[in-house]
């Protein structure tokens, strides 16, 4: 996706802007909720949240969907800085929705979820309370290593290569499954006497941070991968997250980054909790759902922003807001255009350019990919970071942002192969990033004064695909790319596969899933 072009046209005149924003917040608000109040009564006691609390972020994570909100109290789940006390944002989640047939099907996780706790059994939800949780690991700390093993593991938690470990991601992780397939949840996104088609989706998500200094100690990665196992194939689908950033901001303009696929909010003043120097928090996209037709990850398709209080009160509305419209069904105008645009307030707040819109000081916002088709039996990957930018001043916050967003996207790219860790054992190999869906890397170690390696691909009938390696490796760390291709340069088709590595006599085995 090229960057939306700086304009060189007057923007429109504040006051206008103004009085626009404030019509349609009023015409929204006549259709749709008011804020964001806690759904009535309490959550159940199968609905939980963990704290993922490794950096200078401590934020919740549920097992029905949303992040950055805690369910048992529905007050604000993102801390920043840590231990600090101060809210950065109110409540965030996963959105789904695409056409079955004639019908619009969504799955939503805002203030109120469709997700039901845990994976799909036998095309439907359970409930358990014991195994349907959100786990959590920590690189330096062993506990919670077991549970991981003896329980999350079944669900479809990532293991270490020799099956006895967690497939530890960052410093700390932690890993939840839901899915949408109860068409009456207890605290449905819109209440109605007429339950919910369910899509059949299984949303497995892995959270995991890092405790380093610069961009990686201010962000939180959001792997999801997203099974469809129901019945109807969905045309035009989307993938959406949604945040409301509003907690400790106070007025906070909502923008977004064409280049970045970041959408975000920052400061409009010195007030607030944090005072004059206050952080931007944003969303970054690092890698899209896949579209067959396009050959590869779709980008950012649209970011909508819209007055707190006029959220979407259907599924239509839910998906148009996924297009990139406002959630009353009015396009999005460009502030220097007039013309319509699927991303809100594009500009550049720090230079003063493009659209930059400051009308809304409370804004809910939506980053989201599509179209794809998503069949039964198709998996998707989805894989974002929130994200945290401060400088000494709200604008020079939203220039740091933008190097988080760079820094945290180069190093996803890479498979995070820059990031040191306590070494591993000589001879052992891990696959990274795993599950994925293009390139990836393999990382061991070569002992003593160098050893004879052989390293190669196999698919799940033990029969050899790739070789990647074949000869003398002097010592240290190396790294191997797999591109996806068998020795012929043919695409392997999505699957299970294994890497197999013999250094120095010592063999080790890991599994890799090639998504398509």
């Amino acid at each position: 996706m090229p960057t939306v072009p700086h304009q060189s046209r007057t923007l429109v005149p504040p006051p206008f802007r103004m009085a626009l924003a404030s019509a349609l917040f009023l015409l929204a608000g006549a259709t749709a909720w008011a804020h964001v109040g806690p759904p009535a009564g309490d959550p159940p006691p199968y609905q939980q949240s963990q704290r993922i609390d490794v950096n200078t972020l401590a934020m919740l994570v549920s097992n029905v969907g949303s992040f950055a909100w805690d369910l048992a109290s529905f007050e604000p789940g993102l801390e920043y800085p840590r231990g600090s006390g101060k809210a950065l944002a109110y409540a965030g989640g996963l959105w789904l929705a695409g056409k079955a047939g004639a019908r619009i099907r969504t799955a939503i996780a805002e203030f109120g979820w469709d997700y039901a706790q845990g994976p799909m059994v036998g095309g439907t939800f359970q409930e358990d309370p014991v195994r349907f949780k959100v786990y959590k690991v920590s690189r330096a700390d062993t506990a919670g290593w077991g549970e991981w093993v003896g329980r999350a593991a079944e669900l479809g938690a990532p293991l270490d290569p020799t099956g006895t470990r967690p497939g530890m991601i960052g410093d700390q992780m932690l890993w939840t499954a839901f899915n949408d397939a109860d068409s009456t949840p207890p605290f449905r996104v819109r209440q109605s006497p007429v339950p919910r088609t369910p899509i059949g989706a299984e949303v497995q998500l892995t959270a995991f941070g890092f405790d380093r200094p610069g961009g990686l100690g201010n962000a939180v990665f959001l792997r999801y991968r997203i099974i469809h196992k129901g019945t109807a194939p969905l045309d035009s689908a989307y993938v959406g997250l949604f945040l409301d950033p509003h907690p400790g901001l106070d007025a906070t303009p909502a923008a977004c980054d064409t280049s970045l696929d970041l959408g975000y909010a920052y400061r409009l003043d010195g007030s607030g909790v944090y005072g004059t120097a206050g952080p931007a928090v944003g969303l970054d996209l690092l890698r899209g759902p896949r579209d067959p037709a396009a050959g590869g990850p779709l980008r950012m398709r649209s970011f909508v922003a819209y007055p707190n209080g006029s959220d979407p009160a259907d599924s239509l509305q839910f998906y148009d807001v996924l297009r990139g419209v406002f959630p009353w069904g009015a396009p999005m105008l460009d502030g220097t255009t007039g013309q319509p645009t699927p991303f809100y307030s594009w500009g550049d707040p720090v230079t003063g350019s493009g659209w930059v819109e400051t009308a809304v000081p409370h804004p809910h916002m939506v980053l989201a990919a599509g179209p794809f088709t998503f069949a039964p039996g198709d998996t998707q990957e989805v894989n974002a970071a929130l994200v945290v930018g401060h400088g000494p001043d709200r604008l020079a916050s939203v220039a740091e942002l933008r190097l988080v967003s760079r820094e945290v996207q180069r190093l996803f790219d890479e498979g995070f192969a820059s990031v040191s860790f306590p070494e591993q054992p000589a001879g052992d190999i891990e696959a990274r990033p795993n599950p994925s869906d293009a390139q990836v890397r393999l990382v061991f170690r070569v002992p003593g004064t160098g050893a004879a390696v052989q390293v190669a691909a196999y698919d799940i009938l033990g029969r050899r695909v790739r070789t990647l390696a074949d000869g003398w490796e002097p010592p240290g760390s190396r790294r191997l790319d797999w591109d996806g291709r068998d020795d012929s340069g043919r695409q392997v088709p999505a699957g299970v596969y294994f890497a197999r590595a013999v250094i120095g006599g010592r063999e080790s085995w890991t599994r890799i899933i090639m998504l398509r």
